[in-house]
């Protein structure tokens, strides 16, 4: 079977960095982060899907997909290598994929429904951290750029960035980097996302690791 084009453990990406297409031809699982994965060029049009911890990368080619695809980090992501053993173990891991894809179908459904404010709020808790503490309604992301977010909730930066402002005045968005931001932007810094969790109905949800 085909391994994957170099023998590491785990890659590591910064934000706004775009997989190597050497590696597109390997299969991956996201650890932590997100991504975005888009068809020939990261245009918005063009934006398919987020891909979030536990999801599969590169099952595309395994299936004789022929698209160019592109990925590129939304925040810092670490990917580790995903080595199918035998037919019946890519089998599985398929039918993972296949699940997956369609709730990435359902979150991108999410993040196009609603006001652009509750959009907002679905995209902050889809990549917030799961080691969060959910008990006290704390949960800790880093910000995407302002562009992706606004592709992402399909809203103009301006719109995006009123929301982001109203949330930080709620108190329910806070800058808590440890080194103070000597710009405006607030993207690819840690926040703080205070008493508000996902709905039973928001559809957003994380990919389970079913296999290995």
């Amino acid at each position: 079977m085909k391994q994957q084009p170099c023998a590491i453990t785990a890659l590591t990406l910064e934000a706004r960095e775009q997989l190597p297409e050497a590696h597109l031809s390997g299969l991956w699982r996201v650890q932590t982060g997100a991504m975005r994965l888009n068809l020939h060029e990261p245009h918005d049009q063009n934006l398919i899907r987020m891909v979030l911890p536990g999801d599969l990368l590169g099952m595309e080619q395994r299936v004789g997909i022929t698209d160019h695809l592109v990925v590129h980090t939304l925040i810092p992501t670490t990917l580790i290598p995903v080595h199918p053993q035998d037919d019946a173990h890519l089998t599985r891991l398929l039918m993972e994929a296949v699940s997956h894809s369609y709730q990435r179908s359902r979150d991108m459904a999410a993040l196009r429904t609603g006001t652009t404010d509750e959009r907002v709020r679905r995209l902050l808790l889809a990549i917030a951290d799961p080691t969060s503490d959910p008990i006290n309604a704390t949960q800790t992301c880093v910000l995407p750029c302002l562009s992706d977010m606004a592709a992402l909730v399909n809203a103009a930066p301006e719109t995006v960035c009123r929301s982001l402002s109203k949330l930080r005045r709620l108190n329910v968005l806070q800058d808590c980097s440890p080194q103070p931001s000597r710009h405006k932007q607030l993207g690819s810094r840690l926040h703080q996302l205070q008493g508000f969790a996902i709905s039973p109905g928001s559809g957003l949800k994380r990919a389970m690791r079913t296999c290995v």
